[in-house]
């Protein structure tokens, strides 16, 4: 498997953790990925991935609420929401 996609289904899991439990703070990605078999780099880019997203949200979420037609963001499935944004980033 490659490093990106490790990177990028972390960064699901850490973006999911975050939208149903918003109020909790969260570890950050190494913390997380400590102690299994994912490569630094494929953690450094969900770190970047997770980081970006959380740094532009509002701004994503515009443009899917603007090129969604009759599905408001709190319609769509949270990680469908997930991926949208970080796909988006």
């Amino acid at each position: 498997m490659g490093l990106r996609r490790l990177g990028r289904e972390l960064a699901v899991q850490m973006l999911y953790a975050i939208d149903v439990n918003p109020s909790e703070e969260f570890p950050s990605i190494p913390q997380v990925s400590e102690g299994s078999e994912i490569p630094y780099e494929s953690r450094d880019f969900a770190e970047e991935l997770v980081r970006g997203v959380g740094e532009h949200r509002l701004r994503i979420d515009g443009i899917i609420s603007g090129k969604s037609k009759n599905w408001a963001l709190d319609r769509m499935s949270s990680v469908d929401l997930c991926i949208l944004r970080m796909a988006i980033f």
